[in-house]
């Protein structure tokens, strides 16, 4: 619209706060950063979920036939910069965590310790035994 330019200067790190781009190189960024994360993570520890595409979304009967169903493998559920990492046991989970935080500090980025907390879902009719995370030397 307006043909006047500002002074030109140089961006020698990062971006410009508020810039259009930046929510985008910084999925960029932290995809790479995962992919560092979990490259030697088995799969066997991950959690997966079956889901299928032909209706009734909510119907959890359907889901037990094998026929129509998809498996999806799910490690790590994001939303802008913050991730949950997801695992079936407890040494999974300190695992996952560990590479996280690992691969967070090589990428230049620190875990929130005052914003990091651990849930624990158990399976139905099995007891609840809180898991002791750790990053560092601070339990989680």
């Amino acid at each position: 619209l307006n043909t006047d330019l500002s002074v030109p200067f140089p961006i020698l790190n990062g971006i410009k706060q508020g810039c259009v781009l930046a929510p985008t190189l910084f999925t960029i960024f932290f995809s790479m950063m995962l992919k560092q994360a979990l490259q030697d993570f088995d799969d066997d520890d991950a959690v997966y979920i079956r889901y299928r595409l032909d209706g009734s979304l909510f119907n959890l009967r359907r889901l037990q036939a094998h026929t129509k169903t998809l498996d999806q493998l799910i490690r790590e559920l994001l939303f802008a910069d913050d991730a949950a990492l997801l695992a079936h046991t407890e040494r999974a989970l300190q695992r996952i965590t560990s590479c996280f935080t690992d691969a967070a500090q090589l990428f230049g980025l620190e875990v929130s310790l005052k914003k990091t907390v651990v849930l624990h879902q158990p399976a139905p009719k099995e007891d609840h035994h809180p898991p002791h995370i750790t990053i560092g030397e601070t339990e989680l």
